[in-house]
């Protein structure tokens, strides 16, 4: 029988809605037990409206459900959350006088991966029509729905990988069209069955969203960009492994839409692939103006395309990318049940008597509705373009929450999101999905205190000291943009017994020596185990940014301010690596250092203070030299110590975006302006082709052309250049970081606006607009040194001194 849930100390977002009168709802037993994985159920249900009304919904379920009105598809759920606060979502549809009908497909996974909870197959929904006048009806979940056990999708599949669930194969044959509209001959059904109550394990406490629901956008149809034929290969049990074994041959001809399936002698199929031009998120659609009935056609899904065959290969990364579907026949339309990423489809039609015909592929995205603010513009083009590419690399990499990437894994990573969340927070002016992912990672703190790698999920592999230090940083800029108290109320628990546990792996001179569950940074061949400095750096930031706040300092201990000194110091003499003006990537575990030294670790020395003040400028001007430097890693490169930990190797270049945007954080904030920009146009602008930015500087094999934590200009440009930036709830300072830049203009979402122009004798003439509420501080201004808004006026600033 289900239990109730048992009590939960971890943070709640909001307090739970408890007053359910649905109830979670199944199939029966014999059709799907509890146990069940891969598992695909339709629910319905009919109703009279007697006048012009709406629909109060409140829905959920494990793992995800479609909800449709009459045919019409309203909206996918629940946003992925842990158990004790799962995620419900609330709508309000617009209901005409007349016969509805309400249809919920519901999926569930069944297996532990890295984006959702293990739970058991079931969805719940309170569900009110209100007419006016007329009683109410209660629609909610339970018996009064019909139910169908679906038996038109491949159930027994490995899954696609580990971190999320299974490729799908839909039989559109035995697909029941028009189930989810009125007067569906539903003979076969059955009433559904109520497997628990709301608030019973393993789901427990059910919590808002608290985020905007994902709207499902048309985008433009893709260009053909490829045909040919295909024989088989060597088969395997996944569409993706058999498809990636078909010798293909290209046909010369540029194909074009409609495409028909030319004949092809001694040809098992054909294959049409086309081209979205940038990464989308969301589901392909197919629409067929003939086609054989049972008739296969495998979808492979990439961000690239073969430059021989013109084909996707759908397991050029771990992901095993592909789907197949079944053709009812004649003129038909196909759409996949999950998200995808991808920007290249390739279609493998099997070949059979009948030619099919293509006439369009297009696709529905599905992504947070961020909206960019005019938050930068400046006199290089370049640098403003950058901005939005920025964003729209983060928006196509969030859903229903912050994923790496929309393609291979569409994980929560806490290291990605925190970039995601400052793009959100500085360029979007959202902070509800930051807010979210706050939550979700304190959720998924472990009972020693670390917080896990990825969130929802039981899966504890990767929960690395990144995740942990950079919770915490993300805790602090949140606070700063929204000055939540109530937030950081809840919230603090978790960082108290998160620096408990840090302060308890310290060793006798205050370094973080003891961290033993992986320290994994970014993807370059830098040191991962030992005393690395990385850990040191960002473990100082947060000692550093907690204490310099009352608020955030209550969570420390009464010493933060001498063990953050204590461990500057151990770091600076311990990791210094004589003779060469640089400092060792780590203290390796026999006690010696390691000769590996890497952009990255030397730049957060800069950043993070190990670095003596009076040495930052030359200690940066030495790292970026190019002299200095070794070649850029190619992919997901990591240390290899026969290879890598040689005496007198060159420094290792930063080698994804990630660890570039903290090379530039670290020039900007030790007044190296020019040299900053300079890095930042090296970084960034060889992908000024692309829509979105990528993993790593050098792709290859795994690694993905859109990834969310290459996304740091749109901070980074807002903050320094134009020089922007929030050092208290509604408090900001102004302090341009110019370089070779003319001029700027921005502002912080909902809050000061800012525009700077050089003028002959370098100063900088100077105009803001301070609304109600907020405070700007500028450093070195003779006439105005600290505003309080409404305001608005002019200044000036003398010449940027360079840095020494």
């Amino acid at each position: 029988m289900p239990q109730p849930a048992a009590p939960d100390a971890r943070p709640l977002p909001a307090e739970p809605r408890t007053a359910w009168r649905g109830r979670w709802t199944w199939t029966h037993p014999d059709e799907t037990p509890a146990e069940d994985r891969n598992a695909y159920a339709f629910f319905r249900r009919e109703f009279n409206c007697p006048s012009d009304a709406r629909l109060a919904i409140h829905i959920s379920a494990d793992s995800a459900y479609t909800l449709s009105l009459d045919g019409r598809r309203l909206h996918r759920g629940p946003a992925r959350s842990h158990h004790g606060a799962w995620a419900f979502d609330t709508l309000e549809p617009a209901v005409a006088a007349g016969r509805h009908c309400l249809g919920v497909l519901v999926h569930h996974v069944g297996i532990v991966n890295a984006t959702m909870m293990l739970g058991r197959p079931a969805w719940l929904a309170d569900i009110t029509l209100d007419a006016g006048g007329s009683p109410s009806q209660d629609l909610s979940s339970g018996a009064g729905w019909q139910c169908l056990a679906a038996d038109c999708w491949r159930r027994e599949f490995p899954e696609m990988m580990s971190h999320f669930g299974y490729p799908e194969e839909l039989d559109w044959r035995r697909f029941p069209a028009g189930w989810d509209r009125p007067g569906f001959d539903a003979a076969g059904w059955r009433p559904a069955v109520a497997v628990a109550a709301a608030g019973d394990s393993p789901w427990g406490a059910l919590v808002a969203r608290g985020i905007a629901l994902l709207p499902c956008m048309p985008v433009g149809a893709a260009r053909p960009a490829a045909a040919g034929a295909w024989q088989p290969g060597a088969s395997g049990p996944m569409p993706s492994t058999t498809a990636a074994q078909r010798l293909r041959t290209r046909s010369p001809e540029a194909p074009r839409l409609p495409w028909r399936t030319p004949p092809a002698p001694g040809h098992a199929g054909h294959y049409l692939t086309v081209n979205f031009g940038r990464v989308i998120s969301g589901y392909p659609v197919i629409r067929f103006a003939s086609s054989s009935p049972g008739q296969a056609v495998d979808i492979l899904y990439d961000e690239l395309a073969s430059a021989g065959t013109g084909a996707v290969n759908p397991e050029r990364t771990y992901a095993k990318y592909a789907d197949r579907h079944i053709l009812p026949g004649g003129p038909c339309k196909i759409r996949s049940t999950h998200p995808r990423g991808f920007q290249f489809l390739t279609l493998d039609i099997e070949g059979t008597d009948t030619p099919a015909e293509v006439v369009a592929v297009t696709a529905d995205e599905e992504v947070y509705p961020f909206e960019m603010q005019p938050v930068f513009t400046a006199s290089d083009a370049e640098l403003t373009r950058l901005v939005r590419q920025s964003v729209m690399t983060v928006r196509t990499a969030t859903a229903d929450a912050f994923m790496d990437c929309p393609t291979r894994e569409r994980v929560q990573w806490m290291q990605d999101l925190y970039i995601h969340a400052l793009v959100a927070l500085d360029a979007c002016g959202d902070s509800a999905m930051p807010r979210r992912a706050l939550f979700e990672g304190a959720r998924s703190q472990l009972p020693d205190g670390r917080i896990n790698g990825f969130f929802p999920s039981e899966r504890t592999n990767c929960a690395f000291a990144s995740s942990t230090l950079l919770w915490l940083l993300l805790l602090e800029e949140y606070w700063l943009h929204t000055g939540s108290d109530d937030d950081l109320r809840r919230l603090l628990p978790t960082a108290r017994r998160t620096l408990d546990l840090l302060a308890s792996l310290t060793d006798a001179d205050g370094l973080l020596s003891g961290w033993k569950w992986g320290q994994f940074w970014s993807w370059e061949p830098i040191e991962g185990t030992g005393t690395i400095l990385l850990t040191q750096a960002f473990y100082l930031l947060v000692l550093e940014r907690f204490a310099a706040h009352d608020a955030l300092a209550q969570a420390l201990g009464a010493d933060a301010r001498q063990r953050a000194d204590r461990l500057r110091q151990a770091a600076r003499q311990r990791l210094r690596l004589p003779g060469r003006g640089v400092y060792s990537d780590a203290i390796l575990p026999d006690g010696t250092l390691s000769p590996v030294c890497s952009q990255f670790a030397n730049a957060m020395a800069a950043l993070a203070g190990v670095c003596p003040q009076e040495e930052r400028a030359a200690l940066l001007r030495r790292i970026i030299d190019p002299a200095s430097l070794g070649p850029v890693p190619l992919g997901e490169d990591s240390l290899k110590p026969e290879r890598d930990r040689l005496p007198g190797r060159p420094l290792v270049p930063v080698g994804t975006l990630f660890a570039g945007h903290w090379l530039c954080r670290a020039l900007f904030e030790c007044g190296l302006d020019a040299e900053a920009l300079a890095q930042m146009r090296l970084l960034w602008l060889p992908y000024r082709d692309s829509v979105t930015l990528p993993e790593t500087r050098r792709q290859h094999g795994n690694t993905g052309f859109c990834h969310g934590w290459a996304g740091g200009p749109a901070f980074l440009l807002p903050r320094y250049a134009l020089g922007l930036r929030i050092e208290a709830p509604r408090r900001a300072v102004f302090a341009p970081c110019p370089g070779d830049l003319t001029q700027a203009s921005g502002a912080i979402p909902h809050g000061p606006e800012a525009h700077w122009r050089r003028q002959a004798d370098g100063s900088l003439h100077w105009q803001l607009t301070i609304p109600q509420g907020w405070r700007v501080r500028i450093p070195g201004a003779a006439d105005a040194s600290d505003l309080a808004g409404p305001w608005r006026g002019t200044g000036a600033l003398p010449a940027p001194s360079p840095a020494p």
